[in-house]
């Protein structure tokens, strides 16, 4: 009986395997599952279990039966273990595509050439290795390996070696220049010997743009399609190098002609989704629910869709896509991430509080950890707040200030200046000559009334750098607004204005201050063209008061109650509303 379950569990995990490495593709397509996918993979099967002693046996049972609970981990450290413990073939071979598929590529790498010891030319083998060393970003000993399996594989076969050569071009991006150009002379070698295999045109075209070396590489991407006009690949490349050289427009047609020709390559259509985030949203949404239901497995256009759902804020379609993500593991900390934000939009603070605080590494980490940290202000746990930040403060030394600033805005959004200040003292000690810091303390300073304080920060700041231009605004409006020291404010807006000549809110500076000097027809005029690029409702009800001052009241309350109807709750519109008595 033992036996009959083991190997039943077995086989049903290795189509799992399998099913797994043909569906699920890098979202830039680098060929790498095609690559992984070529040869069979042949599950571990006991035939003859007597050969191993109860304990593996047990052991590998487990294993299979964990993964099918989906306990990844413990299914990977039980193969490791009896790979370690019985040196048997099957079990490292089989331990190695597991590592593989679980993305542990330090443990691939290293029972693929385990594996390679038993077996030296298994092509599979090889290929494994070969993918493992891509990954870990070591493209000329992947090359190494690739140019063996060539030498093992009848011509038949060649493609399946070159999409290999495609992908350690992908993977090579962001290595060192060197190795790029000692790729480059190695592929072309390649090209020479295996003139009819596009991939590896593709590949130099790759490389070349890597370098931004964009008329080597348009010259190979022309080459390959030329050979093979449709192939997947060139079309992509062919696109991506008309993005790079600004013609956007002319790549989406191109795109889009390809997709009308082949509907069904779900490649193409994640290239076109994702070109089309840049300029339509909506759009782009429809093509990655279309993608999803092409490949409803496809774990990259899942997520894909996930972030495009909550970028449009549909938060039913994006929290339970992130959810089904996180059940597989899948970029756990980025997803954990996303569904803190999704709790966020939906007045969750609790469930968003417990998602980012489980974001333990990665890119992630830091934004989510801050957005928790902003919570446990907001739900007045102050001291854990305060233990969170200081922690980020250890464990990111290099962005020690930002974080400062960071926990000072909650507090300051949570109205508790005293509490911010006193941070903020504590930071400007350590950074004395920080801009942020400084302007973050006049913002303090100037909601409790307290002017020269505030002016002292910031004109501290223009000592360090005297044409900030924000800081020159900043200061300059407040003296416009909160002093009489007109002039003064006008000197300062005027340096700013010259530095940034359309810029809306330095240009409503403008129009207020000469506005608070008597010149209301000069103020108008500023205004307007400040309100035509941003209608903001403080420049609004800027413009609206010049113009009912200047006598034109009818355009006043058109612009006033325009205004009021976008934004009802308005402070700006509904004080000068009443301050100067307008009934709109």
């Amino acid at each position: 009986m033992s036996k009959w379950v083991s190997s039943s569990i077995v086989i049903w995990f290795s189509v799992f395997i399998i099913q797994g490495c043909t569906t699920v593709e890098s979202t830039t397509h680098t060929a790498l599952d095609e690559a992984i996918v070529v040869l069979p993979k042949t599950a571990f099967i006991p035939t003859s279990p007597e050969q191993f002693p109860i304990e593996t046996l047990y052991s590998l049972l487990v294993a299979e039966i964990a993964a099918s609970r989906q306990q990844f981990d413990i299914t990977l450290n039980n193969y490791i273990d009896q790979a370690n413990v019985t040196n048997d073939s099957h079990i490292i071979a089989r331990t190695a595509r597991i590592a593989q598929f679980f993305n542990s590529r330090q443990t691939s790498l290293e029972m693929g050439l385990r594996w390679l010891q038993h077996q030296p030319n298994n092509r599979e083998a090889i290929t494994l290795v070969a993918n493992a060393y891509i990954e870990l970003k070591q493209p000329l000993i992947a090359l190494d390996y690739t140019e063996k399996l060539f030498l093992l594989m009848p011509p038949t076969d060649y493609k399946s070696a070159a999409a290999l050569v495609e992908t350690i071009a992908n993977f090579s991006k962001r290595v060192g220049k060197q190795t790029v150009e000692r790729l480059i002379k190695r592929f072309e070698v390649l090209d020479n010997t295996y003139p009819d295999l596009t991939s590896i045109k593709i590949g130099l075209s790759i490389l070349h743009q890597s370098q931004n070396h964009l008329k080597q590489a348009r010259e190979w991407a022309d080459l390959a399609l030329k050979q093979e006009p449709n192939h997947t690949t060139a079309v992509i490349q062919d696109v991506l190098l008309l993005q790079q050289t600004q013609q956007s427009r002319l790549a989406t047609i191109k795109l889009k002609a390809q997709l009308e020709k082949d509907p069904g390559n779900h490649r193409l259509r994640l290239t076109y989704a994702r070109l089309l985030t840049q300029t339509d949203i909506n759009q782009a949404y429809e093509q990655f629910t279309q993608l999803s239901q092409q490949v409803p497995n496809h774990l990259d256009i899942k997520f894909s869709r996930a972030l495009v759902a909550t970028e449009l804020k549909k938060t039913t379609i994006a929290i339970p896509l992130f959810e089904e993500l996180l059940t597989v593991n899948y970029r756990s900390n980025t997803t954990r991430f996303y569904l803190g934000y999704l709790a966020e939009l939906t007045q969750q603070a609790t469930t968003a509080l417990d998602y980012y605080l489980a974001v333990k590494a990665g890119k992630k980490r830091l934004p989510a950890q801050n957005r928790a940290g902003k919570i446990l202000i907001q739900k007045n746990e102050l001291v854990n707040a305060s233990k969170l930040f200081t922690q980020l403060r250890t464990d990111f030394p290099n962005q020690k200030e930002q974080i400062y600033i960071n926990e000072a805005d909650a507090l300051t959004n949570k109205r508790l200046f005293d509490s911010a200040l006193k941070l903020l003292n504590q930071a400007i000690e350590e950074f004395p000559d920080n801009i942020s810091l400084r302007r973050h303390r006049a913002i303090i300073y100037e909601k409790q009334n307290k002017l020269i304080l505030m002016e002292n920060d910031l004109r501290h700041v223009l000592t360090i750098d005297p044409n900030n231009v924000s800081v020159l605004n900043d200061l300059g409006y407040v003296l416009a607004t909160r002093t009489q020291r007109y002039e003064e404010a006008l000197k300062l807006i005027n340096q700013a204005l010259t530095l940034r000549p359309e810029d809306a809110a330095i240009i409503d500076s403008m129009g207020w201050v000469v506005f608070k000097l008597g010149r209301i027809t000069e103020a108008i005029s500023y205004l307007q063209k400040a309100f035509s690029i941003f209608p903001d409702p403080e420049i609004a009800a800027h413009l609206g008061e010049a113009l009912w001052i200047k006598g034109k009241k009818q355009q006043a309350r058109e612009i006033l109650k325009n205004t009021l109807q976008n934004n009802p709750n308005s402070p700006q519109i509904i004080e000068t509303i009443q301050r100067l008595g307008i009934s709109l």
